[in-house]
């Protein structure tokens, strides 16, 4: 892995495990800023981390997103793979409906 870009001070070395809560999400916010939001954004849609909880993200997605049945289904394997090659593990992702 490349040295990491994102301001969460784990210098990209990854080892994944080793990273504090904070610094996971940092990582993982800078990469969906970088590679997700701005498609999801394109379509009108967007979405928040809600948590993560071991190697299990929960998300929501709001926009036109919220009611899209892509985002099931294509849009959040996108989000995976994304975050898979970004991060050098598998995340499970989870989408719940904005509250």
């Amino acid at each position: 892995m490349s040295d990491c870009e994102c301001s969460c001070g784990c210098s990209g070395t990854g080892d994944w495990a080793s990273l504090s809560q904070e610094q996971k999400l940092q990582r993982i916010e800078q990469i969906l800023d970088d590679q997700v939001r701005p498609m999801l954004k394109s379509d009108g849609g967007g979405m928040q981390v809600v948590s993560l909880d071991g190697e299990v993200l929960t998300i929501s997605y709001s926009g036109a997103c919220g009611g899209c049945p892509h985002a099931l289904t294509g849009t959040k394997m996108f989000i995976a793979r994304q975050l898979a090659g970004a991060l050098g593990i598998e995340l499970t992702i989870e989408v719940v409906r904005p509250e």
